[in-house]
């Protein structure tokens, strides 16, 4: 996917929010309030996950660091964001996932905050479903000279992870193009990475990706007619070549 042009995380935030609120066709829409983080923390964060963030990714968490929503659609869940704050994204850490752990660790020195550290796998949780069935997670390298742009997974915890075409900053702009419609993450898979010559992984791609097809097919009938200003053809084009790959 080509780089995204430069944009404002709280602007994209903020529009997702009221379009989602004056669509008549939509119900039960949840928010969370939009949080910045300064750059000192930011900074501090990466001292201590021994990380570098490139600036693109630095911008967007200063302004929007996570949020949360959620909307229907005739009665049922059409959509849900689950974006991390920066710092549960450098830690792996989302609500219940490492609790004990982070009680057992938590503390303000450097040493030990490190051993929870080095104890956490390097894909670390960026974007979790509600059900946490279903997550996006990054590819953090510590100690990692140069400043990253981590590679984006896509794992479905009863079978495989996928990579992503997305890195953050797109994924955090695709955001405005999907409002969190369920299962639009797997549009994004890069078929060219998968490793379709391991049997477990096209096994299992066959049989978690097959389920997501509904959720694809739902994403290209609905969201023209409650955003009917949008251009959808990308998502259509994405869906025929997943499908053509799943049908090999």
């Amino acid at each position: 996917m080509e780089k995204i042009n430069e944009f404002s995380a709280d602007f994209l935030i903020n529009t997702i929010i009221k379009e989602l609120n004056n669509n008549a066709e939509i119900q039960s829409v949840i928010t969370t309030d939009i949080k910045k983080i300064g750059n000192y923390d930011i900074i501090n964060l990466q001292r201590l996950g021994n990380l570098v963030f490139i600036p693109d990714i630095i911008s967007i968490y200063e302004l929007v660091n996570g949020f949360r929503a959620s909307w229907n659609y005739k009665g049922r869940i059409g959509g849900e964001i689950n974006m991390l704050d920066i710092a549960s994204v450098g830690l792996g850490y989302d609500d219940e996932f490492w609790k004990k752990d982070w009680k057992k660790y938590k503390t303000k020195d450097d040493k030990v905050f490190r051993q929870f550290w080095e104890k956490l796998s390097s894909l670390d949780i960026f974007e979790n479903s509600s059900d946490s069935v279903i997550r996006v997670v990054a590819e953090l390298e510590s100690k990692h000279p140069e400043p990253q742009s981590p590679p984006l997974w896509l794992w479905h915890l009863a079978g495989e992870k996928y990579p992503l075409t997305l890195d953050i900053p797109q994924y955090w702009q695709m955001l405005g193009k999907t409002r969190g419609f369920i299962g639009w993450p797997y549009f994004f898979i890069d078929l060219e990475k998968c490793r379709f010559d391991d049997p477990f992984f096209k096994k299992y791609f066959s049989s978690s990706v097959f389920e997501a097809i509904p959720y694809m097919e739902d994403f290209l009938k609905t969201m023209p007619i409650l955003f009917p200003d949008d251009d959808f053809s990308e998502f259509e084009v994405l869906f025929r070549k997943l499908k053509s790959t799943l049908e090999e």
